[in-house]
């Protein structure tokens, strides 16, 4: 097997009212679990930018989404965009990056 390193992703800490990219494209990336911690709605929207009328909504305070090889496939990989509703919101990303150079 693969190891799997967790990461938490201090990068991209807040979804403004303007698309925002949080996770960029990464073939090594399995999954990913996005939490938003703010008191306004997100949406997310893989390979373009999201708005509110296209994305994937994720609930405030608390609301997430996981995303994960064996069940989005090549979607886990790819860049991902964000937009807030009304005001910006605070996220936690915690990224499941194979480590390709060793083995479990």
């Amino acid at each position: 097997g693969v190891k799997i390193d967790p990461v938490l992703d201090g990068l991209v800490t807040q979804i403004e009212t303007t698309t925002t990219g949080f996770v960029r494209n990464n073939p090594d990336r399995l999954g990913f679990l996005v939490v938003n911690l703010g008191a306004t709605p997100i949406f997310l929207r893989p390979g373009g930018d999201a708005t509110v009328t296209n994305g994937i909504r994720v609930a405030p305070s608390g609301g997430s989404v996981f995303v994960w090889w064996e069940e989005d496939l090549q979607l886990v990989g790819w860049d991902w965009q964000a937009i807030a509703a009304t005001t910006a919101s605070a996220i936690m990303t915690l990224e499941y990056i194979a480590d390709i150079r060793g083995t479990v």
